[in-house]
């Protein structure tokens, strides 16, 4: 048996940490390293970003209301760089704005534009498409020693049972890892679902 800490069987497919940065320091724009940033180092759907208002960022206690299925709120912290981002792009912003006036559309095709810069258009079978961020940012947490019940809160599942079902298989050594798993000998397997 390997002792290597984790080991990935990929399923959906994701980025990995490098080639996440690559995307952020692609974009020409502030809106959209922003729009990139929230969705790698945030974990929120295409839909949370472009709902966000500038009243939802909380610059004092340096964390976002975000919007998700069912109009369920939560509160996630923003690491410092994005928010300093944040506070020189919405500066002139009411704050009742909306920060970004497009579509879903608009954020797939700017991904895809920016896959195409960086030489990432496919990942695994698929085309490079938002939601990747998504995954990306889980797996990256997890990886990272993330308490799965903290994962659940921040990526806006209404139970672990969403987070530990589905699409992506990670096998690690149990001694490695602190949070809660379903142990099978010396190794841990569970489900990671980022819907």
């Amino acid at each position: 048996m390997s002792n290597s800490p984790m080991v990935m069987r990929d399923i959906t497919g994701y980025l990995e940490f490098e080639e996440a940065e690559r995307f952020v320091n692609s974009t020409k724009t502030l809106r959209n390293r922003i729009i990139i940033m929230l969705m790698w180092r945030c974990g929120l759907r295409v839909s949370e970003v472009i709902s966000i208002k500038k009243k939802h960022i909380y610059f004092g206690e340096k964390v976002l209301a975000v919007f998700g299925k069912g109009r369920k709120s939560r509160r996630i912290p923003i690491e410092y760089n994005l928010l300093e981002m944040l506070k020189e792009y919405t500066r002139d912003m009411k704050l009742d704005d909306k920060l970004f006036k497009i579509s879903r559309f608009a954020v797939f095709k700017i991904v895809r534009e920016l896959g195409k810069k960086v030489g990432i258009e496919m990942i695994g079978e698929k085309k490079i498409h938002p939601h990747h961020f998504r995954h990306s940012f889980a797996i990256f947490m997890v990886k990272n020693g993330m308490p799965l019940p903290k994962l659940q809160t921040i990526l806006g599942h209404s139970s672990l049972t969403a987070t530990f079902t589905g699409f992506v298989i990670l096998h690690f050594l149990a001694s490695s890892f602190s949070f809660p798993f379903i142990r099978l000998g010396d190794m841990v397997e569970f489900g990671v679902v980022f819907n």
